[in-house]
């Protein structure tokens, strides 16, 4: 790669540092959509809804792939699940990726009836982390498969997929794309056994050049033989598909001395079926160090209280993952591309 300047610079979410500029250039895009493609099912009579912004790594692989196909792509101005489900019907989608808060609201409206999405062959999920809960909800009430998919914007930014023969696997988010090399590290960066949970590492042709005018964050990012951190827990299973175990490292909650993983919490919680989103984040604590408040978002119509969903934790979860406090919201503080501000909810009095 040399010194050459990237084609593209594609920002960060921004949901755990300020967003950061990303150089990728355009064989990496080239090179992820062969994996992607690999792994599913495109062909150029697809239509597929694109409500995702294209300023987004997720968007923008969609778009590229679909160019690369010869599939349609319908794209939306609005990201609302009232205008998705109306093109869908209108367009005939096939197709339809989103991130997972979006699914969420788009279950719950298209409850009500009066939508038509028999077209859909399926759904892909990525973004964020699916709850196993969610992933039900939306199979069972859209009547599709959905299949989830991991990645970073810098690895361009796929890095693993569940693929059209496994369909949905609850938990996975599938085996690695062709041409990424994948890891799972301890906090010494040795290699953890199978099944081991550990920080997960990625190497191949789709990892970044840099963050543009970072190089102090780069060179903490990818090590000197190219080894990527992405700051994500995870750990593989015996077919060496990743399943991200403990949400971000960044996002761990350490309370008396333990590590309380919001992702587990979150994923409990969201099995309640007045729970429509949900976020458990660390609170400063002089006396555990970080006590766990979560913020909920309730389905319309629907009641739960927080003993009822404290009593829900303590028979999912071991006793010290069990929340401190609740705090019911109308709606959560998002991105632009509807992943959830977790640093605004700590602020939140």
């Amino acid at each position: 790669r040399g010194e050459s300047l990237p084609d593209v610079i594609l920002y960060t979410s921004g949901t755990t540092a300020k967003p950061k500029g990303v150089m990728l250039e355009e064989s990496q895009f080239d090179t992820n959509c062969t994996g992607f493609l690999e792994h599913l099912n495109f062909v150029p009579e697809d239509r597929v809804i694109v409500a995702l912004p294209l300023f987004h790594s997720f968007g923008n692989i969609m778009a590229l792939v679909l160019l690369r196909t010869g599939a349609t792509l319908i794209l939306l101005k609005q990201f609302q699940p009232k205008t998705i489900l109306e093109s869908i019907a209108q367009h005939k989608a096939t197709i339809l990726p989103l991130v997972p808060t979006i699914y969420s609201f788009l279950v719950q409206l298209y409850a009500r009836g009066g939508y038509d999405v028999s077209s859909l062959r399926y759904c892909i999920s990525g973004g964020a982390s699916l709850p196993e809960a969610l992933l039900k909800r939306v199979e069972e009430g859209l009547g599709v498969t959905v299949i989830e998919g991991y990645g970073l914007t810098e690895t361009s930014p796929v890095i693993a997929v569940n693929t059209m023969k496994d369909g949905s696997v609850p938990g996975s988010v599938g085996p690695v794309l062709p041409n990424v090399e994948l890891d799972i590290v301890d906090e010494s960066g040795k290699p953890v056994k199978q099944g081991e949970v550990g920080e997960i590492r990625v190497r191949g042709e789709t990892v970044m050049k840099g963050y543009w005018n970072k190089s102090d964050e780069t060179a903490q990012t990818i090590s000197a033989d190219g080894w990527l951190r992405t700051g994500d827990l995870g750990h593989l299973d015996e077919k060496k598909r990743l399943f991200i175990s403990a949400g971000r490292i960044k996002d761990l909650i350490i309370r008396a001395g333990e590590n309380v993983s919001p992702l587990a919490i979150e994923n409990a919680l969201m099995s309640h079926p007045a729970i429509s989103e949900v976020a458990a984040v660390g609170i400063a604590d002089e006396r555990v160090g970080e006590k766990v408040k979560v913020f909920a978002v309730l389905r319309e119509g629907a009641q739960a209280t927080e003993q009822e969903l404290k009593e829900l934790c303590r028979k999912k979860l071991p006793a010290f993952m069990t929340p401190d406090m609740f705090q019911f919201m109308e709606s959560l503080p998002k991105t632009a591309t509807g992943k959830i501000l977790k640093s605004d909810l700590r602020n939140i009095k």
